[in-house]
């Protein structure tokens, strides 16, 4: 599993930040609240010739809002070797997202990593 965590300060407009998500990915789930949106796909990758699930949280909180990148079920065989087909999709949102928030100036930070809800590593 692959997880990356931006928070976009100052910025609260949820429903913009999720229709320039679904710009650059397919989205088969989309579940919407108030303060949160909830994008997800089952995407086949041709260099596991497997499926993987794709989704993209976003949380409304104060004055920020919290994007969840998060890859999974990539892996094949019996290591479960994903072949970095989890990493690369993580990776491309994170580009494409940097990319936005530069030209539409806006202040964000990042974590990575297994993260809780609270954006602090979780230890297992």
């Amino acid at each position: 599993m692959q997880i990356h965590r931006i928070i976009v300060h100052d910025y609260d407009n949820l429903k913009t930040l999720a229709k320039l998500c679904l710009s650059h990915t397919g989205s088969q789930y989309k579940s919407v609240s108030n303060d949160m949106i909830v994008l997800g796909a089952e995407t086949y990758r041709l260099r596991t010739t497997s499926s993987q699930w794709e989704m993209i949280v976003l949380k409304k909180e104060e004055k920020s809002v919290r994007i969840d990148i998060i890859a999974t079920g990539g892996g094949a065989g019996i290591f479960n070797v994903s072949l970095g087909s989890e990493k690369n999709f993580v990776n491309k949102m994170i580009g494409v997202l940097k990319d936005i928030f530069d030209r539409n100036g806006l202040k964000y930070s990042e974590a990575t990593g297994n993260l809780n809800n609270d954006g602090e590593r979780t230890k297992f």
